[in-house]
């Protein structure tokens, strides 16, 4: 049953689409611009989270945990609401499908709804929920990321600041370094 929700939430995604960029034509009033607004938002957090990692990387730094998680968040929550206000814009426009396409309609909605949920704190709880701490080891600030799941292993990465860390493992240890800054 899980295999056949998760393929029937692909098959909506590109059905959702096709339905939200067809209300961004031709929706009017509040019903576009808030739909434009959450377009807009959805789109430059990703262009943050995915394409900053990118570019981050060229520096040699990545994200540390809360602006990934901030980012994250930012991209579900718009995503969700995308869909949301793409069923109400589809369903309110659309008088002349009959019931059953609006039926099929907000059916594949649900699903897109309820699997964009469930994997998105799935990813959120095991991606960027890690604790980490900042502390000095040798004269050298570190940011410690507390990797553990079953046996505590904790990688230390250059400390760059409050939003970067350096991208490459300066060092792997199962036990923390009790060296607080």
């Amino acid at each position: 049953m899980g295999e056949a929700f998760a393929w029937i939430a692909i098959a909506g995604v590109p059905v959702l689409i096709g339905i939200g960029i067809w209300c961004l034509r031709r929706c009017e009033g509040k019903a576009r611009k808030y739909l434009l607004w959450d377009t807009l938002v959805f789109f430059a957090a990703l262009a943050l989270l995915f394409g900053g990692d990118i570019v981050l990387g060229f520096f040699g730094l990545a994200w540390r945990n809360l602006p990934g998680a901030v980012l994250w968040a930012v991209l579900v929550v718009s995503f969700l609401t995308w869909i949301i206000l793409t069923l109400r814009c589809s369903v309110s426009q659309m008088d002349d499908i009959g019931w059953v396409n609006k039926g099929i309609i907000i059916f594949f909605g649900g699903v897109v709804l309820l699997m964009t949920m469930w994997l998105g704190l799935l990813i959120f709880a095991f991606g960027y929920c890690r604790e980490e701490r900042v502390l000095e080891y040798q004269g050298q600030p570190l940011v410690e990321v507390d990797m553990s799941w079953l046996h505590p292993t904790y990688h230390y990465y250059e400390y760059r600041g409050p939003l970067f860390q350096g991208s490459e493992l300066i060092y792997r240890e199962h036990y923390q370094i009790d060296r607080k800054r």
